[in-house]
């Protein structure tokens, strides 16, 4: 009775309640939440309505819009990869509405990467997203995550090395994941301050292939970032500051 009651409740507020694997043998309530944006029909499916990225879409909207606008003015079509990819939302949102054609996927995390094809599935993208169950760095190690204790998969944090404390991942550079991908248009890079050995991690792919990228820069960092950004021959073309200790930078080929 209840679970009819909870059904029909989510029903009249244009949710779907499903049941989803998540990790375990044992089976963890969620919502589909859809809703219309830019005229057309997106749907994700929310397990934690407490996670930040997640309450948006149960409320009915993408995360991040002003930052999802700023990219749209700087890509339209070609290949996106998303480093640090969470449950989907940029790569839904370039699939979508920027003539994004393939999305590469970079999520180390299983929890975040599970909701990710949930939603890229959801959204019928699955064919064109290459999702690695992998981090990006500037070495080829193992690694280990590190959760909030508040449960925000956005949160979670990347620590190089075999040990102490969270679940054991991995990480390789860039140019060795794209070696062999001739063409990318945008590289949008959210790795909770690790963006500097990311970047590094990815000189030759920046030498090569000349894309665009977005970058969310902890403010530590800021200074060594814009000299990095220099030494590739790149400058910055936008930035949009949300929180407090880091802001988003747009970066282009000079010239």
């Amino acid at each position: 009775m209840l679970k009819t009651a909870v059904k029909g409740l989510a029903g009249t507020l244009g949710y779907d309640v499903i049941r989803k694997n998540v990790g375990s043998a044992s089976l963890t309530r969620g919502i589909v939440t859809r809703f219309k944006a830019h005229g057309e029909d997106v749907a994700f499916f929310v397990l934690n309505e407490w996670d930040y990225i997640q309450k948006h879409h149960l409320n009915g909207g993408f995360y991040e819009p002003e930052e999802l606008a700023l990219i749209g003015r700087h890509l339209h079509g070609g290949v996106f990869v998303d480093v640090g990819a969470n449950v989907g939302n940029h790569s839904v949102y370039a699939l979508k509405f920027l003539g994004v054609a393939q999305v590469i996927a970079f999520e180390p995390n299983p929890a975040a990467a599970e909701l990710l094809a949930v939603n890229l599935a959801l959204n019928g993208l699955s064919a064109r997203v290459e999702h690695r169950l992998a981090g990006l760095s500037d070495r080829k190690t193992a690694a280990r995550l590190v959760a909030p204790g508040h449960k925000d998969l956005g949160s979670t944090k990347v620590t190089v090395g075999d040990t102490g404390a969270g679940q054991q991942c991995f990480v390789l550079t860039g140019d060795e994941a794209l070696a062999d991908v001739e063409a990318i248009s945008m590289i949008k890079i959210d790795t909770e301050a690790m963006e500097l050995q990311v970047l590094r991690g990815l000189a030759g792919t920046f030498a090569r292939c000349r894309p665009k990228a977005f970058v969310e820069v902890d403010d530590a960092n800021r200074d060594a970032f814009l000299a990095l950004v220099d030494s590739y021959d790149y400058t910055v073309a936008e930035s949009y500051r949300r929180y407090a200790t880091n802001c988003n930078y747009l970066i282009v080929p000079r010239g």
